[in-house]
């Protein structure tokens, strides 16, 4: 990387190392987030000599984010995690082991701010503490949906009139989990089932965003992807922007700091919550959970599967049983990887 971007050792092939901070960023926030904490680092190692062990996975197929959730040995742990949705840190293999043993404790939160907090995200434990939200929002082609209404929520895009017509994030195959396990949450596995007769495929957020209005012979109607990518659309008259009626589905943006954290480990948070961070945050179009950010206001509400849900569901087992309603629903379709 260059000198302005931090280098990982874990990146580099070099060995585990104890971290201070580790975080699961939401995707359109990755980049921008590893050159902020490396900033906000190199600042305070210049002025006080403190220096930090930290690692932004540049992928959530990192082998790092597993050991992480898996490790049964304290010492390991890093002192402040972030995750995003329906992470690892929710779960209840590692609440028990690590929440209910105390290392990671209830502690006062900051109020949210209100759009936030009408999706229910607040942690009512008080152990997570939620710093933003990246939403998920539809784009469609006017042309390409031929007459076809324009959708203006979920549901919508369970109806057959958009067989064949829908692309969404995801990869190998599967559909993003936060879209999945939202869809799941509202619809069940009949409706996962319909949506899937109604896939063409899965793409990056980028590439969709590129796609959308290009009147490429490829391409498809619809799109499900982050508001990020959304904004970055470049066909921007041909294409309409849906915030769905039901609210974008949010994936939140959670922070879990031990009770013994260490100074390193407090800076990160103090980063991850200071006013700068929270107007990059909102220029990637993501919520910050601050009010002074200078962000224009949610064009809608915000909605996601709650918090009885994130720590109950069996997301591992639902996978599979999730996957497959999909491909039920894609079978004859020639669904596109």
């Amino acid at each position: 990387m260059s000198g302005d971007e931090p280098a990982f050792p874990e990146e580099e092939g070099g060995p585990r190392r104890r971290l201070d901070y580790f975080g699961h960023v939401f995707p359109p926030l990755r980049r921008m987030v590893r050159q902020h904490l490396h900033e906000g680092f190199e600042r305070e190692r210049r002025r006080s000599g403190l220096t930090a062990a930290w690692y932004v996975p540049a992928s959530l197929d990192s082998p790092d984010c597993a050991w992480v959730h898996e490790t049964e040995d304290a010492d390991w742990l890093p002192g402040l995690l972030s995750d995003a949705g329906l992470g690892r840190f929710t779960r209840p293999g590692f609440t028990t082991r690590w929440q209910q043993a105390g290392l990671y404790q209830p502690r006062p939160q900051p109020a949210l701010r209100p759009d936030l907090a009408a999706a229910g995200l607040a942690d009512p434990l008080g152990v997570c503490e939620v710093y933003g939200a990246g939403p998920w929002v539809i784009l469609a082609d006017r042309a390409r949906l031929r007459g076809r209404p324009v959708p203006q929520g979920w549901e919508d895009l369970l109806s057959p009139q958009y067989r064949g017509d829908i692309v969404a994030n995801g990869s190998d195959g599967r559909l993003a989990g936060v879209l999945l396990f939202n869809l799941f949450v509202d619809f069940g596995l009949d409706g996962l089932q319909a949506l899937g007769a109604n896939m063409w495929g899965f793409r990056g957020g980028a590439q969709m965003a590129r796609n959308l209005g290009s009147g490429d012979p490829e391409g498809a109607a619809l799109a499900i992807l982050p508001y990020f990518w959304a904004l970055n659309n470049i066909h921007r008259d041909r294409v309409a922007l849906v915030w769905p009626r039901e609210g974008a589905y949010a994936v939140p943006l959670l922070l879990l700091r031990r009770h013994d954290a260490p100074p390193a480990a407090r800076l990160a948070h103090a980063l991850l919550t200071g006013r700068d961070w929270a107007g990059r945050m909102e220029s990637a179009g993501c919520a910050s959970n601050r009010d002074d950010s200078g962000g224009a206001p949610l064009p809608g509400p915000l909605r996601w599967l709650g918090w009885s849900h994130a720590r109950g569901l069996d997301f591992p087992g639902l996978h599979p049983l999730c996957d497959a309603a999909l491909a039920r629903g894609a079978l004859g379709m020639d669904l596109k990887r």
